[in-house]
Protein backbone atom coordinates (compact mmCIF):
# COMPACT_ATOMS: atom_id res chain seq x y z
CA UNK A 1 0.00 0.00 0.00
CA UNK A 2 2.67 2.25 1.05
CA UNK A 3 4.49 1.66 -2.62
CA UNK A 4 1.72 2.67 -4.80
CA UNK A 5 1.28 5.82 -2.78
CA UNK A 6 4.68 6.82 -3.67
CA UNK A 7 4.33 6.28 -7.10
CA UNK A 8 1.24 8.28 -7.41
CA UNK A 9 2.97 10.62 -5.67
CA UNK A 10 5.83 10.69 -8.91
CA UNK A 11 3.60 10.74 -11.30
CA UNK A 12 1.60 14.00 -10.15
CA UNK A 13 5.14 15.87 -9.76
CA UNK A 14 6.33 14.59 -13.06
CA UNK A 15 2.57 16.39 -14.17
CA UNK A 16 3.16 19.11 -12.94
CA UNK A 17 6.48 19.74 -14.62
CA UNK A 18 5.62 18.90 -17.90
CA UNK A 19 2.60 21.69 -17.81
CA UNK A 20 4.93 24.05 -16.33
CA UNK A 21 7.32 23.81 -19.45
CA UNK A 22 5.10 23.25 -22.39
CA UNK A 23 6.41 26.95 -23.59
CA UNK A 24 9.41 26.25 -23.42
CA UNK A 25 9.14 22.70 -25.53
CA UNK A 26 6.19 23.51 -27.31
CA UNK A 27 3.72 21.34 -25.86
CA UNK A 28 0.08 21.61 -25.66
CA UNK A 29 -1.69 24.77 -28.00
CA UNK A 30 0.41 27.45 -26.25
CA UNK A 31 3.56 25.39 -26.89
CA UNK A 32 2.79 26.36 -31.17
CA UNK A 33 4.25 30.22 -30.93
CA UNK A 34 7.11 31.28 -33.04
CA UNK A 35 7.84 35.10 -31.35
CA UNK A 36 8.17 36.10 -34.52
CA UNK A 37 9.94 39.88 -34.95
CA UNK A 38 8.96 43.14 -36.27
CA UNK A 39 10.11 44.53 -39.19
CA UNK A 40 9.56 48.12 -37.84
CA UNK A 41 11.42 49.47 -35.25
CA UNK A 42 10.48 50.12 -31.71
CA UNK A 43 12.78 53.00 -30.20
CA UNK A 44 13.20 55.17 -27.38
CA UNK A 45 14.92 58.16 -27.28
CA UNK A 46 18.42 56.53 -26.53
CA UNK A 47 17.87 53.04 -28.36
CA UNK A 48 15.92 50.91 -31.30
CA UNK A 49 15.01 47.56 -31.90
CA UNK A 50 12.59 44.58 -33.55
CA UNK A 51 9.66 43.85 -31.25
CA UNK A 52 7.79 40.60 -31.54
CA UNK A 53 4.89 40.16 -33.28
CA UNK A 54 2.99 37.81 -30.53
CA UNK A 55 1.82 39.10 -26.99
CA UNK A 56 5.67 37.97 -26.03
CA UNK A 57 7.19 40.96 -25.52
CA UNK A 58 10.33 40.28 -23.42
CA UNK A 59 11.67 38.21 -26.61
CA UNK A 60 12.32 41.64 -28.82
CA UNK A 61 15.43 41.70 -30.64
CA UNK A 62 18.59 42.97 -28.77
CA UNK A 63 18.36 46.65 -28.40
CA UNK A 64 20.87 48.74 -30.33
CA UNK A 65 21.98 52.47 -29.32
CA UNK A 66 20.68 55.61 -31.99
CA UNK A 67 23.66 56.60 -34.38
CA UNK A 68 23.84 59.54 -36.49
CA UNK A 69 26.69 59.03 -38.98
CA UNK A 70 25.83 61.65 -41.40
CA UNK A 71 24.55 64.01 -38.65
CA UNK A 72 21.10 65.05 -40.46
CA UNK A 73 19.91 64.40 -37.14
CA UNK A 74 18.22 60.99 -37.18
CA UNK A 75 19.31 57.62 -37.00
CA UNK A 76 20.99 56.76 -39.30
CA UNK A 77 19.04 52.86 -38.89
CA UNK A 78 15.51 53.68 -37.35
CA UNK A 79 14.88 57.16 -38.78
CA UNK A 80 14.76 58.42 -34.96
CA UNK A 81 14.90 62.32 -34.35
CA UNK A 82 17.91 62.40 -32.37
CA UNK A 83 18.95 65.42 -33.50
CA UNK A 84 21.67 67.77 -34.50
CA UNK A 85 24.04 70.60 -33.13
CA UNK A 86 26.32 72.26 -35.78
CA UNK A 87 30.37 72.97 -34.47
CA UNK A 88 31.78 75.53 -36.35
CA UNK A 89 35.56 76.31 -36.68
CA UNK A 90 37.39 78.70 -34.58
CA UNK A 91 38.96 81.07 -37.15
CA UNK A 92 37.10 83.34 -39.15
CA UNK A 93 35.55 83.02 -42.64
CA UNK A 94 35.15 86.25 -45.03
CA UNK A 95 34.39 88.22 -48.22
CA UNK A 96 34.66 91.90 -48.84
CA UNK A 97 32.18 92.94 -46.67
CA UNK A 98 31.51 90.22 -43.51
CA UNK A 99 33.04 87.44 -41.67
CA UNK A 100 31.98 84.14 -39.95
CA UNK A 101 32.72 81.02 -38.44
CA UNK A 102 31.51 78.11 -40.90
CA UNK A 103 30.65 74.72 -39.98
CA UNK A 104 33.33 71.93 -39.28
CA UNK A 105 30.19 69.04 -39.29
CA UNK A 106 29.06 67.62 -42.46
CA UNK A 107 26.90 70.67 -43.27
CA UNK A 108 29.32 72.48 -44.86
CA UNK A 109 26.88 75.46 -45.90
CA UNK A 110 26.15 76.31 -42.40
CA UNK A 111 27.70 79.29 -40.73
CA UNK A 112 27.52 81.92 -38.19
CA UNK A 113 25.58 84.61 -38.48
CA UNK A 114 27.78 87.14 -40.52
CA UNK A 115 28.98 89.95 -38.81
CA UNK A 116 30.25 93.36 -40.90
CA UNK A 117 33.69 94.26 -40.69
CA UNK A 118 34.92 96.89 -38.11
CA UNK A 119 38.09 98.89 -39.35
CA UNK A 120 38.30 102.04 -36.61
CA UNK A 121 41.88 102.47 -37.01
CA UNK A 122 41.26 102.49 -41.20
CA UNK A 123 44.31 100.36 -41.92
CA UNK A 124 42.21 98.53 -44.57
CA UNK A 125 42.24 95.40 -42.07
CA UNK A 126 38.87 94.19 -40.27
CA UNK A 127 39.76 94.88 -36.11
CA UNK A 128 38.07 91.39 -35.45
CA UNK A 129 39.05 89.09 -38.08
CA UNK A 130 42.31 91.02 -39.22
CA UNK A 131 40.80 90.25 -42.63
CA UNK A 132 40.83 92.91 -45.83
CA UNK A 133 38.41 95.76 -44.80
CA UNK A 134 37.34 97.71 -47.74
CA UNK A 135 38.29 101.60 -46.94
CA UNK A 136 37.05 103.80 -49.21
CA UNK A 137 38.74 106.32 -51.24
CA UNK A 138 37.73 109.72 -50.37
CA UNK A 139 39.10 111.45 -53.17
CA UNK A 140 35.61 110.13 -54.57
CA UNK A 141 37.06 107.35 -57.00
CA UNK A 142 34.57 104.63 -55.44
CA UNK A 143 36.95 102.22 -55.49
CA UNK A 144 38.88 101.13 -52.15
CA UNK A 145 42.40 102.11 -51.33
CA UNK A 146 43.69 98.72 -50.46
CA UNK A 147 42.91 96.74 -53.17
CA UNK A 148 41.34 98.99 -55.87
CA UNK A 149 38.14 97.26 -56.39
CA UNK A 150 34.93 99.35 -57.46
CA UNK A 151 33.34 99.04 -54.00
CA UNK A 152 30.66 102.36 -55.02
CA UNK A 153 28.99 102.80 -57.92
CA UNK A 154 29.26 105.92 -59.36
CA UNK A 155 26.50 108.34 -60.59
CA UNK A 156 27.69 109.19 -63.98
CA UNK A 157 24.17 111.33 -63.90
CA UNK A 158 25.70 113.79 -61.84
CA UNK A 159 28.74 115.43 -63.50
CA UNK A 160 30.51 116.92 -60.15
CA UNK A 161 30.30 113.02 -58.79
CA UNK A 162 31.70 112.11 -62.16
CA UNK A 163 34.50 114.52 -62.37
CA UNK A 164 35.43 113.62 -58.80
CA UNK A 165 35.74 110.03 -59.59
CA UNK A 166 37.90 111.40 -62.60
CA UNK A 167 40.35 113.46 -60.90
CA UNK A 168 40.35 110.47 -58.10
CA UNK A 169 41.70 108.53 -61.05
CA UNK A 170 44.47 110.17 -62.76
CA UNK A 171 46.98 107.95 -61.02
CA UNK A 172 45.92 105.42 -63.51
CA UNK A 173 46.85 107.12 -66.29
CA UNK A 174 50.31 105.83 -68.22
CA UNK A 175 51.01 108.26 -71.05
CA UNK A 176 49.43 110.50 -73.79
CA UNK A 177 49.36 113.70 -75.49
CA UNK A 178 48.76 116.83 -76.00
CA UNK A 179 48.14 119.27 -78.61
CA UNK A 180 47.50 123.06 -77.71
CA UNK A 181 47.07 125.87 -80.01
CA UNK A 182 46.99 130.11 -79.52
CA UNK A 183 45.74 132.21 -82.10
CA UNK A 184 45.97 135.68 -80.91
CA UNK A 185 44.91 138.90 -83.33
CA UNK A 186 45.74 142.16 -83.75
CA UNK A 187 42.45 144.16 -84.80
CA UNK A 188 44.33 146.97 -85.86
CA UNK A 189 47.23 145.52 -88.40
CA UNK A 190 45.51 142.16 -88.73
CA UNK A 191 48.78 140.46 -87.10
CA UNK A 192 48.46 137.25 -86.23
CA UNK A 193 50.22 135.19 -83.66
CA UNK A 194 50.07 131.48 -83.76
CA UNK A 195 51.48 129.30 -81.00
CA UNK A 196 51.00 125.32 -81.69
CA UNK A 197 52.34 122.97 -78.87
CA UNK A 198 52.58 118.95 -79.02
CA UNK A 199 53.32 117.67 -75.81
CA UNK A 200 53.75 113.53 -75.78
CA UNK A 201 54.59 112.20 -71.97
CA UNK A 202 54.82 109.21 -70.46
CA UNK A 203 54.15 108.19 -66.96
CA UNK A 204 56.29 105.88 -64.17
CA UNK A 205 55.53 104.83 -60.73
CA UNK A 206 58.11 107.14 -59.78
CA UNK A 207 59.13 108.93 -63.25
CA UNK A 208 57.88 110.86 -66.29
CA UNK A 209 59.05 111.79 -69.18
CA UNK A 210 57.23 114.07 -71.72
CA UNK A 211 58.40 115.75 -75.34
CA UNK A 212 57.21 119.97 -76.05
CA UNK A 213 57.68 120.47 -79.66
CA UNK A 214 56.45 124.07 -80.04
CA UNK A 215 56.18 126.42 -83.21
CA UNK A 216 55.43 129.97 -83.51
CA UNK A 217 54.46 132.04 -86.64
CA UNK A 218 53.64 136.04 -86.30
CA UNK A 219 52.55 137.82 -89.48
CA UNK A 220 51.25 141.17 -89.88
CA UNK A 221 52.68 144.95 -90.58
CA UNK A 222 54.52 147.35 -88.42
CA UNK A 223 53.40 150.87 -88.42
CA UNK A 224 55.10 151.91 -91.82
CA UNK A 225 52.84 148.94 -93.43
CA UNK A 226 55.82 146.80 -94.20
CA UNK A 227 54.42 143.01 -93.92
CA UNK A 228 56.30 141.54 -90.60
CA UNK A 229 56.84 137.63 -90.32
CA UNK A 230 58.42 135.40 -87.87
CA UNK A 231 58.59 131.62 -87.05
CA UNK A 232 60.77 129.91 -84.56
CA UNK A 233 60.53 126.19 -83.49
CA UNK A 234 61.77 124.41 -80.27
CA UNK A 235 61.85 121.33 -78.68
CA UNK A 236 62.13 120.54 -75.27
CA UNK A 237 62.62 116.80 -73.41
CA UNK A 238 62.59 116.37 -70.12
CA UNK A 239 62.88 113.38 -67.67
CA UNK A 240 62.53 113.53 -63.76
CA UNK A 241 63.10 110.75 -61.08
CA UNK A 242 61.66 110.05 -57.51
CA UNK A 243 64.57 108.92 -56.08
CA UNK A 244 64.97 106.40 -53.05
CA UNK A 245 65.73 109.45 -50.40
CA UNK A 246 62.82 111.09 -51.59
CA UNK A 247 64.30 113.70 -53.34
CA UNK A 248 63.05 114.69 -56.97
CA UNK A 249 65.72 114.72 -59.79
CA UNK A 250 65.12 116.20 -63.54
CA UNK A 251 67.15 116.63 -66.67
CA UNK A 252 65.74 118.24 -69.99
CA UNK A 253 67.62 119.01 -73.50
CA UNK A 254 66.53 122.24 -75.45
CA UNK A 255 66.43 122.37 -79.10
CA UNK A 256 65.78 125.65 -80.41
CA UNK A 257 65.77 126.43 -84.13
CA UNK A 258 67.66 123.49 -84.87
CA UNK A 259 70.63 123.77 -82.27
CA UNK A 260 70.48 121.57 -79.14
CA UNK A 261 71.23 122.10 -75.56
CA UNK A 262 73.55 119.92 -73.21
CA UNK A 263 71.71 117.36 -70.93
CA UNK A 264 71.91 119.15 -67.01
CA UNK A 265 70.26 118.75 -63.73
CA UNK A 266 67.01 120.46 -63.67
CA UNK A 267 66.87 122.46 -60.18
CA UNK A 268 63.04 123.82 -61.03
CA UNK A 269 61.95 120.29 -61.03
CA UNK A 270 58.99 120.22 -57.61
CA UNK A 271 57.17 117.18 -56.85
CA UNK A 272 54.01 117.89 -58.69
CA UNK A 273 56.08 117.26 -61.92
CA UNK A 274 56.31 113.85 -61.10
CA UNK A 275 52.63 113.13 -61.05
CA UNK A 276 50.99 114.71 -63.81
CA UNK A 277 51.87 117.78 -66.44
CA UNK A 278 50.78 121.37 -65.79
CA UNK A 279 49.05 123.61 -68.21
CA UNK A 280 47.20 126.78 -68.79
CA UNK A 281 44.04 127.45 -71.04
CA UNK A 282 43.73 130.87 -70.99
CA UNK A 283 43.56 133.16 -68.15
CA UNK A 284 40.91 131.36 -66.00
CA UNK A 285 41.77 127.25 -66.67
CA UNK A 286 44.92 126.47 -64.85
CA UNK A 287 45.24 123.21 -63.44
CA UNK A 288 47.19 119.55 -62.13
CA UNK A 289 46.78 117.73 -65.28
CA UNK A 290 44.31 117.54 -67.88
CA UNK A 291 41.86 116.10 -64.95
CA UNK A 292 42.87 119.22 -63.02
CA UNK A 293 41.62 121.17 -66.08
CA UNK A 294 38.76 119.57 -66.28
CA UNK A 295 37.65 120.39 -62.92
CA UNK A 296 38.52 123.53 -62.61
CA UNK A 297 36.62 124.60 -65.78
CA UNK A 298 33.43 122.70 -64.82
CA UNK A 299 33.69 124.31 -61.59
CA UNK A 300 34.06 127.86 -63.18
CA UNK A 301 31.08 126.66 -65.22
CA UNK A 302 28.86 126.89 -62.40
CA UNK A 303 30.25 129.90 -60.69
CA UNK A 304 27.84 133.26 -60.22
CA UNK A 305 29.83 134.84 -63.34
CA UNK A 306 28.92 131.84 -65.87
CA UNK A 307 26.07 131.95 -67.91
CA UNK A 308 24.36 129.93 -71.08
CA UNK A 309 25.65 126.99 -69.61
CA UNK A 310 24.53 123.81 -71.75
CA UNK A 311 25.22 120.23 -71.29
CA UNK A 312 24.67 117.31 -73.58
CA UNK A 313 25.46 113.86 -72.46
CA UNK A 314 27.07 111.10 -74.49
CA UNK A 315 28.36 107.58 -74.26
CA UNK A 316 30.78 107.64 -71.59
CA UNK A 317 31.27 111.06 -71.90
CA UNK A 318 29.89 114.61 -71.42
CA UNK A 319 29.47 118.13 -73.11
CA UNK A 320 29.01 121.05 -72.04
CA UNK A 321 29.34 124.87 -72.99
CA UNK A 322 29.33 128.44 -70.76
CA UNK A 323 29.93 131.46 -70.87
CA UNK A 324 32.20 133.35 -68.56
CA UNK A 325 33.18 136.63 -67.23
CA UNK A 326 36.36 137.91 -65.61
CA UNK A 327 36.37 141.61 -63.77
CA UNK A 328 39.30 142.75 -62.49
CA UNK A 329 38.72 146.18 -60.74
CA UNK A 330 41.39 148.45 -59.35
CA UNK A 331 41.19 151.56 -58.13
CA UNK A 332 43.30 154.33 -60.18
CA UNK A 333 45.74 156.11 -57.66
CA UNK A 334 47.81 159.44 -58.45
CA UNK A 335 50.90 161.28 -57.36
CA UNK A 336 52.07 164.64 -58.02
CA UNK A 337 54.04 164.96 -60.89
CA UNK A 338 55.62 162.57 -62.67
CA UNK A 339 58.32 160.77 -60.57
CA UNK A 340 57.80 157.92 -58.79
CA UNK A 341 57.77 159.56 -55.06
CA UNK A 342 55.15 161.61 -54.77
CA UNK A 343 53.80 163.87 -51.73
CA UNK A 344 51.38 162.08 -49.58
CA UNK A 345 50.11 165.58 -48.95
CA UNK A 346 48.63 166.38 -52.55
CA UNK A 347 48.08 162.73 -53.45
CA UNK A 348 44.77 162.42 -54.98
CA UNK A 349 41.94 160.15 -53.53
CA UNK A 350 41.26 157.39 -55.13
CA UNK A 351 37.79 157.58 -55.58
CA UNK A 352 38.40 160.83 -57.83
CA UNK A 353 40.25 159.35 -60.22
CA UNK A 354 37.65 156.42 -60.76
CA UNK A 355 38.35 152.40 -60.65
CA UNK A 356 39.33 150.68 -63.58
CA UNK A 357 38.00 147.51 -65.02
CA UNK A 358 39.74 145.08 -66.77
CA UNK A 359 37.57 142.60 -68.15
CA UNK A 360 37.91 139.13 -70.10
CA UNK A 361 35.14 137.16 -71.52
CA UNK A 362 34.98 133.47 -72.27
CA UNK A 363 33.10 131.30 -75.10
CA UNK A 364 33.78 128.16 -73.60
CA UNK A 365 32.77 124.29 -75.10
CA UNK A 366 34.63 121.56 -73.10
CA UNK A 367 34.11 117.61 -74.32
CA UNK A 368 35.27 114.49 -72.38
CA UNK A 369 35.06 110.97 -72.14
CA UNK A 370 36.43 108.22 -70.05
CA UNK A 371 36.88 104.51 -70.05
CA UNK A 372 35.21 101.78 -67.60
CA UNK A 373 37.35 102.39 -64.74
CA UNK A 374 36.65 106.36 -64.72
CA UNK A 375 40.36 107.74 -66.00
CA UNK A 376 40.21 110.28 -68.31
CA UNK A 377 40.73 109.46 -72.06
CA UNK A 378 39.77 112.60 -74.02
CA UNK A 379 39.88 115.64 -73.27
CA UNK A 380 38.83 118.73 -75.98
CA UNK A 381 38.50 122.58 -75.10
CA UNK A 382 38.35 125.37 -76.98
CA UNK A 383 37.79 129.20 -75.33
CA UNK A 384 37.18 132.52 -77.80
CA UNK A 385 38.45 135.15 -75.28
CA UNK A 386 37.59 138.88 -75.28
CA UNK A 387 38.49 141.68 -73.76
CA UNK A 388 38.75 145.06 -73.34
CA UNK A 389 42.11 145.67 -72.77
CA UNK A 390 43.14 148.05 -75.76
CA UNK A 391 46.94 146.18 -76.19
CA UNK A 392 49.68 147.07 -78.52
CA UNK A 393 49.60 146.12 -81.88
CA UNK A 394 52.59 145.19 -83.19
CA UNK A 395 54.80 148.52 -84.13
CA UNK A 396 54.26 148.84 -79.63
CA UNK A 397 51.75 151.29 -79.68
CA UNK A 398 48.46 150.74 -77.52
CA UNK A 399 46.09 150.41 -79.53
CA UNK A 400 41.82 150.83 -79.31
CA UNK A 401 40.72 148.80 -81.85
CA UNK A 402 42.07 146.26 -80.29
CA UNK A 403 39.28 146.15 -77.68
CA UNK A 404 36.55 143.95 -78.38
CA UNK A 405 34.16 145.23 -75.52
CA UNK A 406 32.39 147.05 -73.22
CA UNK A 407 31.22 146.82 -69.62
CA UNK A 408 28.77 148.46 -67.70
CA UNK A 409 30.34 148.51 -64.15
CA UNK A 410 26.56 149.44 -62.76
CA UNK A 411 24.75 146.63 -64.21
CA UNK A 412 27.32 144.38 -64.88
CA UNK A 413 26.54 144.16 -68.42
CA UNK A 414 29.07 142.75 -71.14
CA UNK A 415 28.32 144.27 -75.03
CA UNK A 416 30.62 142.69 -77.53
CA UNK A 417 31.49 145.18 -80.30
CA UNK A 418 30.47 144.35 -83.78
CA UNK A 419 33.96 144.34 -84.94
CA UNK A 420 35.59 141.75 -82.00
CA UNK A 421 37.83 138.96 -82.85
CA UNK A 422 38.51 136.40 -79.85
CA UNK A 423 41.85 135.19 -79.16
CA UNK A 424 41.40 131.42 -79.09
CA UNK A 425 42.62 128.72 -77.54
CA UNK A 426 42.38 125.04 -78.30
CA UNK A 427 43.52 122.36 -76.11
CA UNK A 428 43.16 118.62 -76.77
CA UNK A 429 44.17 115.27 -75.00
CA UNK A 430 43.73 111.72 -75.42
CA UNK A 431 45.09 109.56 -72.67
CA UNK A 432 45.63 106.06 -72.29
CA UNK A 433 45.32 104.59 -68.94
CA UNK A 434 47.64 100.99 -68.06
CA UNK A 435 50.88 99.81 -66.62
CA UNK A 436 53.37 102.39 -65.40
CA UNK A 437 56.38 100.67 -67.21
CA UNK A 438 58.40 104.22 -67.83
CA UNK A 439 61.49 104.28 -66.36
CA UNK A 440 63.92 107.31 -66.30
CA UNK A 441 67.02 106.09 -67.61
CA UNK A 442 68.64 108.94 -66.46
CA UNK A 443 70.37 108.88 -62.76
CA UNK A 444 72.21 111.47 -60.63
CA UNK A 445 75.19 109.32 -61.49
CA UNK A 446 75.09 110.12 -64.89
CA UNK A 447 75.91 114.08 -64.53
CA UNK A 448 77.81 113.50 -61.60
CA UNK A 449 81.90 114.38 -61.77
CA UNK A 450 84.19 111.69 -61.85
CA UNK A 451 86.65 113.19 -59.62
CA UNK A 452 88.17 116.39 -58.63
CA UNK A 453 90.69 118.99 -58.27
CA UNK A 454 92.75 120.28 -55.44
CA UNK A 455 94.39 123.94 -55.69
CA UNK A 456 96.30 125.68 -53.25
CA UNK A 457 94.92 128.46 -53.75
CA UNK A 458 91.04 129.95 -52.69
CA UNK A 459 90.56 130.95 -56.18
CA UNK A 460 91.05 127.61 -57.40
CA UNK A 461 93.70 128.77 -59.94
CA UNK A 462 96.90 127.18 -58.57
CA UNK A 463 97.29 123.32 -58.35
CA UNK A 464 98.47 122.08 -55.20
CA UNK A 465 102.10 120.21 -55.15
CA UNK A 466 102.69 117.00 -54.72
CA UNK A 467 104.45 118.10 -51.30
CA UNK A 468 103.21 120.74 -49.08
CA UNK A 469 105.69 122.22 -46.11
CA UNK A 470 104.35 124.06 -43.07
CA UNK A 471 106.44 125.55 -40.16
CA UNK A 472 105.21 124.27 -36.84
CA UNK A 473 106.99 127.23 -35.10
CA UNK A 474 104.96 129.84 -38.33
CA UNK A 475 101.88 131.86 -37.08
CA UNK A 476 99.79 129.53 -39.63
CA UNK A 477 100.29 125.78 -39.04
CA UNK A 478 97.82 125.07 -41.33
CA UNK A 479 98.03 122.92 -44.53
CA UNK A 480 95.07 124.11 -46.85
CA UNK A 481 93.40 122.05 -49.71
CA UNK A 482 90.66 123.67 -51.76
CA UNK A 483 88.75 121.40 -53.73
CA UNK A 484 86.53 121.74 -56.95
CA UNK A 485 85.02 118.26 -58.70
CA UNK A 486 85.37 118.00 -62.58
CA UNK A 487 82.71 120.49 -62.82
CA UNK A 488 83.74 123.53 -61.90
CA UNK A 489 81.97 123.18 -58.49
CA UNK A 490 83.69 124.04 -55.43
CA UNK A 491 83.03 121.62 -52.77
CA UNK A 492 80.97 123.13 -49.58
CA UNK A 493 79.68 121.61 -46.69
CA UNK A 494 77.00 119.65 -48.44
CA UNK A 495 79.36 117.38 -50.30
CA UNK A 496 81.82 117.29 -48.14
CA UNK A 497 79.83 114.72 -46.39
CA UNK A 498 80.72 112.33 -49.57
CA UNK A 499 84.78 113.36 -49.27
CA UNK A 500 86.71 111.13 -47.53
CA UNK A 501 90.54 112.19 -45.88
CA UNK A 502 92.96 110.37 -43.84
CA UNK A 503 96.47 111.05 -42.63
CA UNK A 504 99.10 108.73 -41.81
CA UNK A 505 99.43 109.83 -38.50
CA UNK A 506 96.62 111.12 -36.22
CA UNK A 507 99.60 112.41 -33.37
CA UNK A 508 100.61 114.75 -36.21
CA UNK A 509 97.84 115.99 -38.16
CA UNK A 510 94.73 117.21 -37.16
CA UNK A 511 91.77 117.60 -39.94
CA UNK A 512 88.46 119.65 -40.69
CA UNK A 513 86.44 120.75 -43.50
CA UNK A 514 86.37 124.19 -43.26
CA UNK A 515 83.44 126.54 -44.93
CA UNK A 516 85.43 129.75 -45.14
CA UNK A 517 84.00 133.36 -44.63
CA UNK A 518 79.83 134.02 -43.73
CA UNK A 519 80.15 136.04 -47.50
CA UNK A 520 82.09 133.62 -49.43
CA UNK A 521 80.66 129.97 -48.69
CA UNK A 522 82.14 128.86 -51.88
CA UNK A 523 85.82 129.37 -50.59
CA UNK A 524 85.57 125.37 -48.50
CA UNK A 525 88.00 123.83 -47.91
CA UNK A 526 90.25 121.15 -46.11
CA UNK A 527 92.35 122.26 -43.90
CA UNK A 528 95.56 120.10 -41.39
CA UNK A 529 96.60 121.56 -38.20
CA UNK A 530 100.38 120.56 -38.12
CA UNK A 531 101.09 118.96 -34.37
CA UNK A 532 104.26 118.03 -34.65
CA UNK A 533 107.47 117.81 -36.82
CA UNK A 534 107.57 115.64 -39.41
CA UNK A 535 106.78 113.97 -42.51
CA UNK A 536 102.96 112.51 -42.74
CA UNK A 537 100.68 111.46 -45.85
CA UNK A 538 97.07 113.07 -46.61
CA UNK A 539 94.27 111.11 -48.75
CA UNK A 540 91.44 112.87 -49.81
CA UNK A 541 89.13 110.47 -51.22
CA UNK A 542 85.73 111.35 -53.86
CA UNK A 543 83.34 108.66 -55.37
CA UNK A 544 85.67 106.30 -55.58
CA UNK A 545 88.58 108.64 -57.00
CA UNK A 546 91.87 109.10 -54.82
CA UNK A 547 94.33 112.10 -54.32
CA UNK A 548 97.42 111.83 -52.18
CA UNK A 549 99.77 114.56 -51.06
CA UNK A 550 102.60 114.71 -48.66
CA UNK A 551 102.83 117.18 -45.53
CA UNK A 552 106.23 118.32 -44.81
CA UNK A 553 105.91 119.82 -40.99
CA UNK A 554 109.22 121.64 -40.34
CA UNK A 555 110.19 123.22 -36.81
Amino acid sequence: MKNKLIILLCLAIFAMAALASCDKFGGGKENECQHTLSEEWTTSETQHWHAPTCEHGEFRSEPEAHADADEDGLCDSCGYEVGHEHKYATEWSSNANVHWHAAICTHVDEHTPEELHSDEDNNGYCDVCNSHAHVLDPNGTGKCTICDEQIKEIDTSDIPTLIAAIVGNHNKVSGGNIIYLRTMRDDSTGAVNKHNTIIDYLIGNNSIYYKSASAAEVTGTDREGTVYQANTSSMLERWVNLESNGSIFGVYKETVDGVAGEFCEDPSVNENTLFGYYYSVSTFASGYGAEGILANIYEKSQSINAYNYVVEEGENGYKFSFEYAAVNSTKISSSAGTNSDFDPDVQVEAEDLGINHNVNYFVVSVEFAYDENYTLTKLDIKCDCYTNDAGANLAGDLDSSNVDLTYDAVTGVITLNPNAKADTYEFKVEQTAGEKTFVNEYTKDYFAPKGFLVYADEACTTPCPDTVTVSLSGADKYARFYLEDENGQKFTSSTAEALEWTTSDESGLSCQFAIGSAFSFATSHVKFLAKAVGTYTVTLTYQGVTRTFTVNVVA
